[in-house]
């Protein structure tokens, strides 16, 4: 889950409700990197942390590496499904913008939209106080290099990502006037941590073209997006379909 979604989950949970987070950072497997990087001159703790893999070794209860398999099988369907579905519903079937529909960073474009439909951020109030946790969390990770580095982000980009007492009014004000209207460039920032603002100038073109995205231009020259409601229709059906089939799955299991 891109870290706005971090947002959205804590602010969703102090509207007394909860999301489910998965996160971005992988820490075990850096840790393994490093071992191997060290060539075999790892620390104590290390050796430690390397026995303790080995005696926990995952590859040795086969009925839990089946499930696994079929669980990465429904995964990967997924993530096949929602760009086969996208680049189905678009609009237009110019090359360029299905080329653009199935970059990786569209899946994290449109979960966007959905959540903020899902979770009904519909009111200035909660547009605002999204920003304000995107804030405080853009605040934490510039105080942490090494999550930083591990997410491959610079200091530099996620403080551009800030929502400033310039561009916080623009915000709150056009999600007043159209809910669910969004500056471009404050789209950029609430996705900061999963793409950059060229990569999200991208996808809105290509939504745009697709059907996906109203676009316009403010008179004070912004350029303002809108969802048409189309891709979180599809993003949501993959997402209900991965469901059944991992519930099915787990039903199958306990029958056998």
């Amino acid at each position: 889950m891109s870290t706005v979604w971090h947002s959205i989950a804590r602010g969703a949970r102090e509207q007394g409700n909860s999301l489910t987070r998965r996160g971005r950072d992988r820490g075990s497997q850096h840790r393994l990197s490093r071992i191997g990087r060290r060539n075999f001159r790892a620390s104590p703790a290390s050796l430690r942390e390397v026995q303790f893999m080995i005696a926990n070794d995952i590859f040795s209860d086969e009925a839990a590496i089946a499930a696994d398999l079929m669980l990465q099988e429904c995964l990967l369907w997924s993530r096949a499904e929602l760009f086969d579905r996208l680049t189905s519903a678009s609009l237009s079937q110019n090359q360029e913008s299905l080329e653009t529909l199935r970059l990786d960073a569209m899946s994290q474009f449109v979960e966007f939209f959905y959540l903020i439909r899902a979770r009904k951020i519909e009111t200035t109030d909660k547009i605002a106080r999204l920003a304000e946790i995107h804030n405080e969390h853009i605040d934490l990770l510039c105080r942490d290099a090494p999550k930083m580095k591990r997410l491959g982000l610079r200091k530099d980009r996620l403080l551009d990502a800030i929502f400033t007492s310039d561009t916080m009014p623009r915000l709150t004000e056009i999600w007043k006037l159209h809910p669910g209207r969004i500056d471009q460039s404050n789209l950029a920032r609430f996705l900061a941590t999963a793409m950059s603002t060229e990569t999200c100038r991208k996808l809105v073109v290509a939504s745009a073209d697709a059907g996906f995205l109203s676009r316009s231009k403010s008179p004070f020259g912004a350029v303002l997006v809108q969802s048409t409601g189309i891709m979180e229709q599809v993003f949501g059906g993959v997402l209900r379909d991965l469901r059944r089939r991992v519930m099915a799955m787990h039903f199958d299991a306990n029958e056998g």
